[in-house]
């Protein structure tokens, strides 16, 4: 999947409103050496046009702003196993995006998982709350495959599982 063709929907006021980083351009305008395509994969640009556009848009609901973070650490993820960067060499671009997130909502959202919400932390510099387990990550993850069965069928589903298992040794 080419994810430069990736749009985010979002649905405000009854409305349904498409992002495409590529349909903003306010990022060119912003551009800066730490967010330059050599230190920068363009997943995190993309991941700040987004952001752009919903301000832009005056959107400030805690589920849509949720589903933009947890598309920023499947960048981060994405990047540290496909790209090969490992977190030294993410840590400018990472930080860049911390900063824009609300720490609370990156907490309180049972989807990030634990790991990332340490590296988001540690970045951020806050301390690392305590009672975030990993309980309701798994649970997270068990509905994903169990949605990923349904509509995907049992071979698609535990390819996903064995990719997921091997990248997370």
């Amino acid at each position: 999947m080419d994810l430069y063709k990736l749009r985010m929907s979002v649905a405000r006021d009854g409305k349904q409103y498409a992002i495409s980083p590529h349909e903003t351009s306010e990022r060119a305008s912003l551009a800066s050496p730490s967010n330059s395509e050599t230190t920068c994969p363009k997943s995190f640009e993309r991941w700040h046009d987004m952001l752009d556009a919903l301000q832009r848009l005056n959107v400030s609901d805690a589920s849509v702003l949720d589903a933009l973070y947890e598309r920023g650490f499947t960048y981060l993820a994405a990047t540290q196993a496909n790209a090969g960067f490992d977190q030294e060499e993410l840590r400018e671009p990472a930080a860049s995006m911390f900063e824009r997130m609300d720490a609370g909502l990156v907490f309180a959202n049972p989807a990030i998982p634990p790991s990332g919400k340490r590296f988001f932390a540690q970045l951020r510099g806050l301390p690392y709350p305590t009672n975030l387990g990993k309980l309701t990550y798994l649970r997270v993850l068990a509905a994903e495959g169990l949605y990923s069965l349904k509509n995907l069928g049992p071979a698609n589903t535990l390819a996903a599982m064995r990719d997921f298992l091997r990248k997370s040794k």
